[in-house]
This record gives structure tokens, sequence and C-alpha cells, in this order.
């Protein structure tokens, strides 16, 4: 008896400490986070499908127009375990508006996506990437943080879903994707990205504050200072 405790024992030991070490190696490749601008829309729905199949986690940047109109996929988005985020009311470039515009397209993004899914947002990203001092003093004013990218995967210019796959393989870790909800090219490459992933060991990640300067890929020398994170 005493035998076969001790031998129930060491297995036990082993499949510890190898789950300990498959859970240290999980994210040996890095942390990337894919982002999402422009929802939720009808397409949102198939995207969710396709995260939920293939375990991805990610931040959608809704509009807050979008939210009113399509609060149930608002709700899922938060209740598939995906972060949320403003990425104004209608679209427009901040830059453009004087600092009371910028505050409204803020606030009612704020007021709609708490009202419809209970969650406080806390990141930020000013549509086309447009961004001046007074986005930035609107944005901390209303206890925002800015996020830009670091990869553009370009889906939005209609570009294959092979395209899309090699903007997410050029991404260093930390980096942050932007993507959106309603190209279908996205769809196709979701997969893809997943099995790249999968295949060299990155986490899909959480958006997170950082002290580092995170360059805007394709605008140098703009910057941000948010990274990808383990959830």
């Amino acid at each position: 008896m005493l035998k076969r405790c001790a031998t129930w024992l060491v297995a036990l030991c082993i499949v510890a400490q190898s789950s300990g070490v498959r859970a240290s190696e999980a994210c040996a490749g890095g942390v990337v986070a894919l982002t999402f601008d422009d929802g939720p829309a009808p397409a949102t729905s198939a995207l969710l499908d396709i995260l939920a199949r293939e375990g991805l986690r990610v931040t959608f940047f809704v509009l807050g127009k979008h939210v009113e109109q399509y609060p149930d996929l608002a709700r899922r988005i938060v209740a598939d375990g995906h972060a949320i985020a403003n990425h104004s009311y209608t679209h427009p470039d901040l830059t453009t508006l004087p600092g009371s515009e910028i505050e409204s397209e803020l606030r009612r993004t704020q007021q709609v996506v708490l009202k419809v899914t209970g969650k406080k947002v806390v990141f930020a990203r000013p549509p086309y990437g447009e961004s001046n001092d007074q986005v930035r003093h609107q944005l901390s004013t209303a206890g925002l943080k800015e996020v830009i990218w670091t990869v553009d995967s370009l889906d939005w210019t209609g570009v294959g879903a092979k395209e899309i796959l090699r903007g997410v393989e050029m991404t260093q870790p930390g980096g942050v994707v932007l993507m959106h909800d309603t190209s279908p090219q996205l769809r196709e490459a979701l997969p893809l990205i997943a099995k790249h992933f999968r295949d060299n060991r990155i986490c899909a990640g959480k958006l997170a504050p950082t002290t580092k300067r995170m360059p805007v890929g394709n605008w140098y020398p703009r910057a941000f200072y948010v990274h990808a994170e383990r959830w």
C-alpha cells in the first residue's frame, strides 16, 4: 500500500512539474496584442466566433454610435473575455476638432460602453491614429491612455490573408497590431495568425501601460506608451 502511494505521489509530482514547464514556456515567443477598430458591426459576430474557436483574446476599439446600434455585440465582446476600448463616438479626425468636441466624442463613448456593458474603459485610440497635444490632453483628462499601434496589418487596404499574416509575423514581443472588424480578409487570416502564435509560442495579450517608448512603425518618430502583456 505504501509503495503504491509513493508511486502515485511521484507521478503526481512529475505531472505538476511538467505542467509548470508548459505554463512557463507557453509565451516563450513573447506577447502580442491584437486590436480591432471600428466595431461593433454585423461582421463582428463571425469574428468573435473565430476568436473563440482559436482561443484568442483581443481588444476591440469601438465606436460609441455602433455600441448603441449593436448593443448585443458589445455585450458579447465583454462576455467572451475580450477587452473593450474607446475609438471615439463618430470616428472623426480628432486633431481637426476644438477641445470641447474632442471631449464630447470621448465622453459619449465612455458613457454608452459603461451603460451597455458595465465596463469602464481605460484605453483609447484616436481615429486614423491622428493625435496631437490637445487630443492627448483630452484623453488624459478623461482618464484614458492613448494606444496607437506598432504594426498596421493593412487589412483596410484590401490585402489578402497572407499579407495580413506577414504583418503580424513582423510584430516584436510587446507590440500592438492594428486590424478592423469589417475586414473580410481578416476572417481568413485569423486561423493563420493563431497557428503562427501556436507554432512560435506567442501569446495574444492584453494592453497595459509602459514607460517604454513604443514606436508607431509606419510613422517615425511617433510613439505611445502602452504595450502587450499576458492576460
